[in-house]
């Protein structure tokens, strides 16, 4: 959907808003492809494919500003979105047509406390440490947001010892 956007993009909030679904989806892609690999390959060949895997994630930026460069120049910036259309549908007619699910399905629960308590942490620490350089370390808001941030891990800790759902799992 991303590429689609970016490809037709009338401006540049366009373009920038494919980016952004393109960023999601490139998020969500390595720690997929950890779990299905933990679940698929025995322990003796997970090296082997996340090795490969990584040599991918590795040489596709490296690859990527040379070919971009050559297409710009060449064509329009355009086909650098458009071009990425039959690589799409053509691994989506594979994986529809060789894939199989790996997992049980499964209804997972929301444990809402442990994602409270993760944010609170997260966004307390975060906010703490980025607030300090214009506010100072004795501000009361930066110390605030670092006793607030830490004090909700250290609960998010204890919660994860005895609770079956965990955040982190």
């Amino acid at each position: 959907m991303g590429t689609f956007i970016n490809a037709i993009a009338p401006t540049f909030a366009f373009l920038l808003t494919g980016r952004l679904i393109q960023a999601v989806g490139a998020g969500i892609i390595m720690p997929l492809l950890m779990v299905v690999i933990l679940a698929i390959f025995p322990e003796n060949g997970r090296g082997t494919a996340m090795g490969t895997i990584g040599l991918v994630m590795i040489v596709a930026p490296a690859i990527a500003p040379t070919l971009a460069g050559f297409i710009i120049e060449h064509f329009s910036w355009r086909w650098i979105f458009i071009g990425m259309f039959p690589l799409v549908v053509s691994v989506i007619v594979l994986s529809a047509k060789y894939l199989v699910n790996v997992s049980e399905p499964s209804k997972p629960q929301l444990d809402v406390t442990s994602i409270i308590l993760s944010t609170l942490g997260f966004g307390g620490i975060l906010y703490g440490f980025s607030s300090a350089g214009d506010k100072g370390w004795g501000s009361t808001i930066v110390i605030s947001c670092l006793i607030v941030g830490v004090f909700s891990y250290c609960a998010l800790a204890c919660l994860s010892l005895r609770c079956r759902l965990i955040l982190g799992d």
